[in-house]
């Protein structure tokens, strides 16, 4: 009987995180990856414009549009600096936005999902304290 119990736990807790990781990392980081250039220089511009307002969007707080439409189904700024594209738990595909804060470089990176390496999206042309 115990064995019979444990694997409908087991069954009923993988039912639960498949559904709540729809899209998948997979999907979210294809996603982000079909975003162009223009697009990810306009999103790190408007992260800059935010980054002093510490807002967690998702449930209580919707999404900016512009991010929303990108595909962004939640994030933050002001403390991770990402929005998130699929995924759940620790298994997200994210874009972090670098450079808000501190000196380094002014960039968007794709974490597209866990134990998988980062990748540079977006680059700004203009180097960090450089004359615009």
């Amino acid at each position: 009987m115990k064995s019979f119990a444990a694997q409908t736990l087991i069954a009923l807790t993988v039912a639960a995180v498949q559904g709540c990781c729809s899209p998948s990392s997979s999907v979210g980081a294809a996603r982000a990856r079909s975003l162009t250039s223009p697009q990810l220089g306009a999103m790190y511009s408007q992260m800059e414009r935010l980054k002093d307002q510490d807002i967690d969007w998702g449930e209580r707080n919707p999404l900016p549009r512009e991010f929303s439409e990108a595909g962004a189904l939640y994030g933050d700024v002001g403390h991770l600096d990402r929005l998130v594209f699929g995924g759940c738990m620790d298994d997200k595909a994210a874009l972090v936005f670098d450079g808000l804060r501190a000196n380094g470089p002014r960039q968007v990176r794709l974490i597209p999902g866990e134990n998988q390496r980062d990748e540079v999206l977006w680059r700004d042309p203009v180097p960090s304290g450089a004359p615009q």
